[in-house]
């Protein structure tokens, strides 16, 4: 006969004793118990077959039925009442197997309005070697599409978008014309148009599907899922007391909750996919173990289909999808908080070309610009200018020789991270904006610079930054270790201390930097000491180096961040001056 595990687990307190018992109580309580943990009950057993795409697709119906039917948020929002019902330029018609219909790039001749659509969210990986559609290949494209040389994302997105009865899917690779060669001018003039619209395309999307699992296009939607090809059970402990009770104790195994698949998916480092995801009104994720749902009122899985996670948002990043989501109801001051946070996990999502950081978010600030009537000046907003240039790099790079965009631009570094500003309440601005000139491809909310400067005026200084007592912050040269915080720096050593900070933004530079080096405060902020004790008073600064241009003003571009003790290197300072920042 076999022997039963017996384990006493305890602390140790007279009024109890503790025997080794079998990890079994009655058979009604511990069904209940497996029954209530069991984390495959409701899942699909194999996303790959065909049996469990019908399952997921009976699920995303389901889903999608609720959303439309009860969801008032998702339908009836402001947010959404003001799109324009219309297609886009160009979509996939996903045919009919039934019928024989082949998929096909549909290129519509007239608004078609109130048509259902379904968008695509996907990171195309490395290689990019399958199917897109191009200025020369375009009108084979509105016959067949080429299915073999498709992704398998693509393919399966088809597939799925069919099995949901709807006919339309927009998907970037096949939508827009992809370029051909560095002369291509047709797929410059048309990523131009339709880059501006992407957020629109997601907004008015009847759903958006999202590869959120998926490291490439080269995956597909349907993956392997060996998080749910097990199913652990709990562990029940029955302890026995000196008073003759039974207290029953249960161990359960974690159920899949929907913020850590989210935050710790692949395709949340994708740059685009940001936008995709805040804009559209409901997502299907197919995630690396399980679908789930998420929409203006709901967030839910595949494991636990009715229930809504309450710790859906749980970082900075979701902390700004909630807010956009609740746009209409916020104040504008919150919103301009929640953008220069959410800017600092922005920052360091991937692109595969570096120029698409500020376009990427012109669906987001096109929308912020509506609800908050202001001039978006390459990536910061005319309501929040001198928290817009307090920022510091956490990479020195050498500057991007095709960039057009100006120095003083948080989207010219790989990664930023925003100073305390917004969270110090007795943060003082100090930096006067006289003016400010930006050119872009499209509106100022596309995200495609062509130049931008601003007229700015401040308390200007030369200061000694060969002082040995600074601390230097410039990619892995640095005699202090970085943190994403810069107030957490101060724990790293009894001695360190905010007040003689220095984060060089550009290599080039850093040879420049000498013993009357130009800098022009940003504003002041008290700070904690390291030992907690009390505050230091820290003058935030540019960091400066002229152009040798001089036209009504100086010209100075930044190279970097400062931030030092206010009594000592700023408070007695009386030269202020205006310069012209490029």
């Amino acid at each position: 006969m076999p022997e039963l595990l017996s384990i006493g687990v305890g602390k140790t307190i007279e009024s109890s004793v503790w025997h080794g018992e079998p990890l079994i109580v009655d058979k009604k309580t511990e069904a209940l118990v497996k029954a209530r943990s069991s984390r495959t009950s409701s899942s699909i057993a194999d996303l790959s077959s065909d049996e469990g795409v019908e399952k997921a697709v009976a699920l995303a119906k389901t889903w999608l039925a609720t959303c439309c039917t009860n969801h008032t948020n998702c339908c009836l929002s402001p947010d959404n009442q003001h799109l324009a019902e219309t297609l886009p330029t160009r979509v996939i018609d996903v045919g009919s197997k039934e019928e024989g219909l082949a998929p096909k790039l549909l290129i519509p001749t007239h608004p078609l309005g109130g048509i259902n659509y379904v968008a695509l969210s996907y990171a195309w990986g490395s290689g990019h070697d399958f199917a897109k559609t191009t200025a020369s290949n375009l009108d084979d494209m509105t016959k067949r599409l080429p299915w073999d040389k498709l992704a398998k994302t693509i393919q399966d997105a088809i597939i799925f978008t069919r099995k949901l009865s709807i006919r339309y899917l927009w998907v970037d690779a096949l939508c827009i014309l992809q370029s051909e060669g560095p002369d291509d001018a047709q797929h410059r003039a048309d990523w131009s148009y339709e880059a501006a619209r992407f957020g629109q395309y997601y907004q008015n999307a009847t759903l958006t599907i999202a590869a959120t699992g998926a490291i490439s296009s080269s995956e597909g939607l349907f993956l392997r899922r060996p998080a749910l090809e097990f199913d652990p059970e709990p562990v029940i402990l029955k302890q026995n007391t000196n008073k003759g009770e039974t207290n029953v104790f249960i161990i359960q195994p974690p159920s899949p909750l929907w913020a850590p698949a989210i935050r710790n998916a692949p395709l949340r480092t994708r740059g685009w996919a940001i936008q995709e995801r805040v804009l559209s009104k409901r997502i299907l994720h197919f995630g690396a173990s399980y679908l789930l749902w998420e929409c203006h009122e709901s967030r839910v899985t595949e494991t636990n289909p009715g229930d809504t996670d309450s710790l859906a948002y749980s970082d900075t990043g979701e902390d700004f999808i909630s807010a956009f989501k609740d746009i209409d109801n916020r104040q504008v001051h919150d919103i301009m908080r929640s953008w220069y946070q959410f800017i600092d996990i922005y920052s360091s999502t991937s692109f595969s070309f570096h120029t698409d950081k500020l376009p990427a978010l012109s669906g987001i600030a096109t929308r912020i610009k509506d609800r908050f009537p202001q001039d978006y000046i390459a990536g910061i907003w005319e309501l929040a200018i001198p928290e817009g240039l307090a920022w510091m790099a956490r990479e020195t790079e050498e500057p991007d020789p095709g960039s057009d965009l100006p120095s003083w631009c948080w989207a010219t570094r790989r990664s930023v991270s925003f100073f305390f500003v917004w969270d110090n309440n007795d943060w003082n601005p100090m930096l006067k904006v006289k003016s400010w000139s930006v050119t872009a491809n499209g509106p100022q909310t596309s995200g495609q610079i062509l130049q931008a400067r601003l007229i700015i005026s401040g308390i200007f200084k030369g200061i000694d930054l060969s002082d040995p007592s600074l601390i230097f912050k410039f990619g892995s040269n640095t005699n202090a270790e970085w943190t994403d915080n810069v107030t957490s720096l101060t724990a790293l050593d009894p001695g360190f201390s905010v007040d003689r900070l220095l984060f060089i933004d550009d290599a080039r530079s850093i040879k420049t930097i000498g013993n009357h080096h130009p800098c022009l405060l940003i504003g002041k902020a008290h700070v904690p000491l390291s030992d907690l004790t009390g505050k230091a008073l820290v003058g935030v600064a540019l960091i400066l180096e002229p152009t040798g241009r001089v036209g009504k003003f100086q010209e100075y571009r930044r190279i970097g961040l400062a931030s030092l003790s206010f009594v000592e290197y700023w408070a007695d300072v009386q030269d202020m001056r205006t310069i012209e920042l490029v």
